[in-house]
Formats: structure tokens, sequence, C-alpha cells
């Protein structure tokens, strides 16, 4: 039986589909010549690439930490924070391919859209991660 469109919700763990959708569409932009050419995509797009693909590691990892006592969930946590900050990061670096005309106004909204879809997906699973284990800490 399936679900009406009305009664649907969002997944638990919609991070983990919005990080992998940052990442392609990350990938799609860095290496298009229209977007960043060839004499800079050593620099900016590299550095770009680097936060957005440990970012996506981090939070694959961390989904992957099994927890059962209080070390797996310190370990969980410190891999969500770096995701959290190499997000911060890539909206950074997103901002300044903006500020040196590499992207237009609309191009750097909708990337970034995407950066603060993915924080925002991983600080609400940050919060449940702390209200589920609180008897850990």
């Amino acid at each position: 039986m399936s679900v009406r469109v009305a009664d649907r919700k969002e997944g638990r763990l919609q991070v983990l589909e919005k990080s992998r959708l940052l990442l392609d569409y990350t990938y799609d932009k860095i290496t298009s010549d229209k977007v960043y050419p060839k004499s800079v995509r050593w620099l900016l797009p590299k550095n770009i690439w680097e936060h957005a693909q440990a970012a996506d590691a981090c939070i694959d990892l961390a989904n992957a930490i099994k927890v059962e006592n209080a070390a797996d969930l310190q370990k969980r946590r410190t891999l969500q924070k770096d995701a959290w900050g190499h997000l911060k990061h890539l909206e950074r670096l997103v901002d300044l391919s903006y500020r040196k005309k590499y992207l237009s106004a609309d191009q750097t909204e909708f990337w970034i859209r995407m950066i603060l879809d993915a924080r925002s997906a991983l600080s609400a699973w940050m919060k449940s991660d702390k209200e589920r284990y609180k008897g850990l800490t």
C-alpha cells in the first residue's frame, strides 16, 4: 500500500542524500570549463572539491558508526562537527568564486542553498543524536 502524497514526510536522515547531491553538483561545477578555466582549476576549484569530498566522507563515516557507548558517540560527534566545518568553509569558497566572478548570482545562490540544506540536515541529525543518546554522555 502506498502513502498518500499529503501524508508523506521526509526521511529521518536526509543529510546523506543532501550530501551526495551536493558532491555531485560540486563535481559538475568544478570540472566545467564554462565555470572555472583550466588555468585556475588547480587552485580554488581544487579547494572546493577537497572540502565537499571531506564533508561527504565525514557524514558517511559518522553514519557508519554504530553507537554502543560514549566513545562511539564521541567519534560520531567529532565526525559530524568536522563535516559541519567543511560545509561552512565550502560556503565561503563558493562565495569567493562569486566575488572573483567565476559564478553568477543565480549559480552562487543555488549552490549555497544546497550547502545550507546539507548543513541544516546535518544540524538536525546532530540534535537528534543528542536527544537519542543523552544517557551515554
